[in-house]
């Protein structure tokens, strides 16, 4: 009965489409008729891998909706996903929820006949490409688009490791990688005082300089673990609490004050603001001078140790950027705190910080990994960590965790995407840093690792 009772209706809709004199460019600037937005739910698929025995096993991998983001391109009539979703992704059971005006019908290539979509409920199969039709308020103004989500050809390819030799490196347990105008720095607490060693990528991670005691800083040294890139300066906070800056030239072992102003942490920057905290709220800057309240609410629960702070721009808007937050909390002893917000230039678009709680409904919040390091790398926020504090049968170093949804839900990796075998398991404090087109694993033990994605494929 039901699709007799499609079939009517569809051929209703066809005659009307049929007979409708309405032109396509009177479609577009029509208020009456077109898809506003278009989004999908979270999408779980099976994934065939094989275990730590190389047995063969299904694992099941989701890509939250929130991190597909899609085009909607009114002249062409289109409407595709911004990015190629990876080629494990199964596409045969999406649920798209879409915003417009007049009411909207769907239909396979290989088909004739519409049927109408139930937005946020209809499960579709988006293997292939598919039409979908708006009917205007009046009965008689349509508007068709092509609607495709893009997934790749081939599978992702695996990161890769090279371990360096003959490296000179010279570090301590408790240390902080940077990447700054191609070099490598390593700061390292000495316990009074602060040394930082570097490395041009021209020697891939070999010769590093003797380590240097920073200098510069009144009543104290620098904080190694606050330093950070801002512009083209390095920014720490210094134990008198005062924010510091060191040039390329001076390459962190000369340090200059900012100003009087004393802060309680330096939390990280983006392309358009350094932000730091004085105990009272989150506060942002251009120029180390004028400072503006950015956050007042959770400040309890900003990272406390190993803040690791990274920038991208959105998707959706090349003049906005994601800023995520990373770091430990002795408040939460199940994850590490995450923060998140939005940054612009323009203050009408500029969000304050918030802090990411995790709920009950969320089962992957971020794990609190002793001395937890973040990066940004292809796309994917990564993140490693000695063993897990609220887990004390977990390994250090057991593997990678991934976030494609700004922080929100992080996922163990379990192939492609590993760290060293060797690394695996052994309890010894490791920073990461990335060039943006490697990553760089430095070991407390003196060891260089870098590593890339095997790109030979594409």
């Amino acid at each position: 009965m039901r699709n007799i009772f499609y079939f009517f209706a569809v051929l209703f809709l066809t005659v009307s489409v049929v007979s409708s004199c309405i032109k396509d460019e009177d479609a577009v600037t029509s208020p009456e008729c077109y898809i506003i937005s278009f989004s999908v739910a979270d999408i779980k698929s099976a994934v065939e891998t094989k275990n730590n025995r190389g047995e063969d096993t299904i694992v099941y991998r989701t890509i939250g909706g929130s991190s597909i983001y899609f085009n909607i391109d009114q002249v062409r009539n289109k409407i595709t996903s911004v990015d190629s979703l990876p080629v494990w992704t199964d596409l045969s059971k999406v649920v798209p929820t879409v915003n417009s005006y007049g009411y909207v019908y769907y239909r396979y290539e290989k088909d004739s006949l519409y049927m109408p979509l139930l937005s946020g409920s209809d499960s579709i199969d988006f293997t292939s490409p598919l039409k979908f039709l708006v009917i205007g308020t009046d009965g008689f103004s349509t508007k068709e688009y092509d609607v495709k989500i893009n997934k790749s050809e081939t599978e992702t390819d695996s990161l890769l490791w090279n371990k360096v030799e003959n490296s000179n490196l010279q570090i301590g347990d408790r240390h902080k990688v940077l990447y700054f105008d191609n070099r490598l720095y390593v700061f390292t607490d000495e316990g009074t005082y602060t040394t930082v060693t570097s490395s041009s990528l021209l020697s891939e991670g070999r010769s590093w300089s003797v380590p240097a005691k920073t200098e510069g800083v009144e009543d104290g040294t620098i904080d190694y673990s606050s330093v950070t890139v801002f512009g083209n300066l390095i920014y720490a906070l210094g134990t008198d609490g005062k924010i510091y800056s060191s040039t390329s030239g001076e390459k962190g072992v000369v340090w200059h004050k900012t100003s009087e102003r004393v802060f309680t942490s330096l939390l990280g920057a983006d392309n358009h603001y350094l932000y730091a905290c004085d105990g009272v709220a989150i506060l942002s800057t251009q120029d180390m001078q004028s400072w503006e309240e950015n956050g007042n609410t959770r400040i309890d629960m900003l990272p406390q140790g190993n803040i690791c702070t990274v920038s991208y721009t959105t998707r959706t808007n090349t003049n906005l950027q994601s800023v995520v937050m990373v770091g430990l909390n002795a408040k939460d002893n199940e994850h590490a705190v995450v923060w998140y917000k939005v940054s612009s230039s323009d203050s009408n678009s500029n969000q304050k910080w918030s802090y990411v709680e995790v709920t009950e409904e969320n089962e992957y919040g971020c794990p609190k990994l002793e001395g937890i390091n973040v990066i940004r790398y292809k796309g994917m926020l990564l993140a490693i960590g000695g063993r897990n504090l609220a887990d004390e049968t977990s390994t250090a170093y057991n593997c990678i965790y991934r976030s494609n949804d700004n922080g929100i839900t992080w996922k163990e990796i379990t192939d492609k995407i590993l760290l060293p075998e060797s690394v695996v398991g052994k309890n010894i404090a490791t920073g990461i840093t990335t060039d943006g087109k490697n990553i760089w694993l430095v070991r407390a033990n003196g060891e260089v690792w870098r590593g890339w994605i095997n790109e030979t494929s594409e």
